[in-house]
């Protein structure tokens, strides 16, 4: 944990001083191996923020070591990891499975 208590400052520099885009091999699985290392309190803080319908899909996502690779490689979709913890909108009309009906 760093200064700001969330560990993406230090993953930042952990990237710049691990030159992480020469990283070749079998050293790269080490390399997310330590990201997630350096980025686990603040996945415990936000795996307490899935809801409880949510546990059974999500309830063993990385959510910080997302954030940090959406950081890392700049990706567009920077609201991801949010999406991923709350869940994404819906698009289009969702018909009701009836399933829980009350008849």
């Amino acid at each position: 944990m760093n200064e700001n208590g969330c560990g993406m400052v230090e993953f930042s520099r952990w990237r710049d001083d691990a030159n992480i885009d020469h990283i070749g091999g079998t050293n790269r699985r080490a390399a997310l191996r330590q990201a997630s290392v350096m980025v686990s309190a603040l996945n415990g803080d936000l795996q307490h923020l899935v809801p409880e319908f949510g546990k059974p899909i999500a309830g063993h996502v990385n959510f910080a070591l997302v954030e940090a690779l959406v950081r890392a490689v700049g990706w567009r979709h920077a609201t991801l990891m949010r999406d991923l913890l709350m869940g994404f909108e819906p698009i289009g009309s969702i018909r009701s499975t009836g399933c829980l009906s009350t008849s």
